[in-house]
């Protein structure tokens, strides 16, 4: 009884919705289908339940990678998504090199039970989240 009351505890705290609305995405886009190639980066690490729901070609980028090493991954595996935490979105070089690889981004909104100050305070490095895909 201790565990489900606990677990239903858990369930409320508002970091667990931190992902939600990138999961509801991976949902939508049939991102689990294993023909996508998909990069995410390390940010990722600990928010398994959306992890699981990538193709099983996810490939994981670090966060703190160099312009070369980016557009080497880019360019040589040709990824159908690429989904960045605020981290990675940031760096200098992110935003001209997947538009010149003709890919466009989305930001992904965060979901309304995460209070904003846990958005711009410890989750800031994650949130918010934004998903490149192909330009269509």
């Amino acid at each position: 009884m201790i565990s489900l009351l606990f677990g239903v505890s858990l369930h409320a705290l508002p970091t667990n919705y931190s992902d939600r609305s990138i999961q509801e995405y991976a949902d939508e886009y049939n991102l689990s289908d294993d023909d996508l190639v998909v990069i995410i980066d390390n940010n990722f690490d600990n928010y398994n339940a959306l992890k699981w729901q990538l193709s099983s070609q996810r490939i994981e980028i670090d966060s703190d990678l160099s312009e070369d090493i980016f557009n080497y991954t880019v360019q040589s595996m040709d990824p159908d998504y690429i989904i960045l935490s605020n981290q990675t979105n940031s760096l200098d070089f992110v935003h001209h090199l997947l538009s010149n690889h003709n890919y466009c981004d989305e930001l992904i909104e965060t979901n309304n039970n995460v209070p904003e100050n846990f958005e711009n305070g410890y989750l800031s490095d994650f949130l918010p989240v934004t998903i490149w895909a192909r330009c269509i």
